[in-house]
């Protein structure tokens, strides 16, 4: 998130800092092609989970929109966007992994868990 941080401190962007910070997530996301995912899909993921936190943020802090934010506020929703990104990237790895074996899951069971191919999973 360091990339996005310093385009925040020189330019005072956040949607820019956003953008890059969840662009760089996404590029180093270990192997989406075994998420049954491309690099677009998980930047498809992230930036609205950034987004919904950097607005839940402003709703706390009683800031009507970002070009009311001061300075320390866009360090704070940029660190809420940070959170948004790698609580989505976590819930990638696990929507694909086995409840049981921690293989790469294939299906679902009736109750949305994520299972394999092996019967009895």
């Amino acid at each position: 998130y360091e990339a996005g941080r310093r385009i925040l401190d020189e330019r005072g962007s956040l949607a820019r800092a956003v953008v890059c910070a969840v662009h760089v997530a996404a590029e180093n996301f270990d192997d989406p092609s075994a998420y049954g995912l491309t690099r677009d899909d998980v930047q498809e993921i992230l930036l609205p989970a950034a987004r919904t936190a950097v607005d839940e943020r402003l709703h706390f802090e009683r800031v009507p929109s970002l070009a009311d934010a001061d300075p320390a506020c866009k360090q704070r929703l940029f660190a809420e966007a940070c959170t948004g990104i790698t609580d989505a990237l976590a819930m990638i790895r696990e929507w694909a992994i086995c409840r049981t074996c921690d293989a790469h899951a294939t299906t679902r069971t009736t109750d949305g868990q994520p299972v394999c191919s092996n019967t009895g999973h």
